[in-house]
């Protein structure tokens, strides 16, 4: 960047054949509803799998199709690279066409699950995409926006987050959330997040070179991620038309 951070850029490399599609597809509809959830919700209106999904579950709207894909992309990468453990709760309360209020990403790590260990780490991250056309900015708005979760929004998604593990009577995950809710009390430590995703043809590299990290409140900890793939806007089209067919 312009203040000399190093940004980690990936290639999204995803199989393309009719069975891992499927596979897929079926995975990002679970984070909406799984297929008890979803006969639960269908049941009262005497719909289909299919068209519950269609008119009342799934975002058909581009831009709420591409945050909420290119968000669990990055929960993904989080979760699976770097060991957090990342809740999905907030597709599962969502209206359909629209983007939750609050922090894009949230992680949790604990070294010892019977005691709070002041290296326990807390990772928020802001997700920005540019899919169909080119942006220049989206990696600054996303530094940008990340520094508002470092100082406000954290505390918002902590809560209704916790709430929401009450509410479902996960007294365990209640407790998790707990841990990382009073730093003075309890100390982690917090790292902060900001992940850009492009299309191959939307991306320029000047999109990094013009990115300055600023005033950020976390900078010694900051990790800012570039995603770039195939035609994606494509992808996601073709994954959110099969989830409502796999059923």
């Amino acid at each position: 960047t312009q203040d000399l951070k190093h940004v980690k850029v990936l290639d999204f490399l995803y199989l393309k054949n009719e069975k891992s599609l499927a596979s897929f597809a079926c995975y990002i509809r679970d984070h909406y509803c799984t297929i008890d959830e979803l006969d639960d919700m269908r049941r009262p209106e005497g719909k289909t799998r299919k068209e519950f999904l269609i008119e009342r579950k799934i975002p058909d709207f581009p831009p709420v199709k591409s945050s909420d894909f290119t968000e669990i992309l990055i929960a993904d990468y989080i979760e699976y690279v770097h060991e957090y453990f990342v809740p999905r709760l907030k597709y599962k309360y969502k209206f359909r066409n629209s983007s939750p209020f609050g922090t894009d990403i949230i992680g949790f790590k604990i070294l010892d699950k019977d005691n709070i260990n002041n290296n326990d780490e807390l990772i928020t991250c802001e997700v920005k995409a540019s899919l169909t056309r080119k942006k220049n900015d989206t990696l600054q708005k996303a530094i940008d926006d990340s520094s508002k979760d470092f100082n406000i929004r954290k505390a918002e998604t902590l809560s209704a987050l916790r709430q929401r593990y009450k509410d479902r009577r996960d007294f365990e995950k209640v407790s998790l959330v707990e841990r990382f809710q009073n730093r003075n009390d309890r100390p982690y430590k917090e790292i902060s997040g900001a992940a850009a995703v492009h299309s191959d043809n939307t991306w320029e590299n000047e999109i990094i070179n013009n990115t300055n990290c600023g005033s950020h409140p976390n900078r010694n900890d900051l990790l800012i991620l570039v995603v770039l793939g195939e035609k994606l806007m494509d992808l996601i089209n073709k994954l959110f038309k099969i989830l409502c067919n796999e059923t």
